[in-house]
């Protein structure tokens, strides 16, 4: 895993979703699973590793230190509006 990331991640802030896994994300299913995306907003990047789960209306990744069997770092909220992914760290 890659420890990218250029700034602090700040709740409640929509991040882009540029890939998943090196390919554009296509379905909330592409965040299931042991799952991989880089985010972005402005020049602000971030790499994430985690476990992702369908939800109502988007998918919940568990972002993980390490890899996907790591210690919690933070959930992030997946959703799409207008072909564009997005994630937000939210508070649980």
């Amino acid at each position: 895993m890659s420890d990218l990331h250029s700034a602090p991640i700040v709740s409640g802030i929509g991040y882009v979703v540029d890939d998943v896994a090196g390919t554009p994300p296509r379905a909330f299913e592409d965040f299931t699973g042991e799952v991989s995306f880089h985010v972005s907003r402005g020049e602000h990047q971030h790499d994430v590793v985690g476990v992702g789960e369908l939800s109502e209306g988007g998918a919940t990744v568990h972002e993980k230190m390490g890899d996907a069997g790591g210690k919690d770092v933070r959930t992030w909220r997946v959703t799409s509006a207008d072909g564009t992914f997005s994630a937000e760290h939210v508070l649980l």
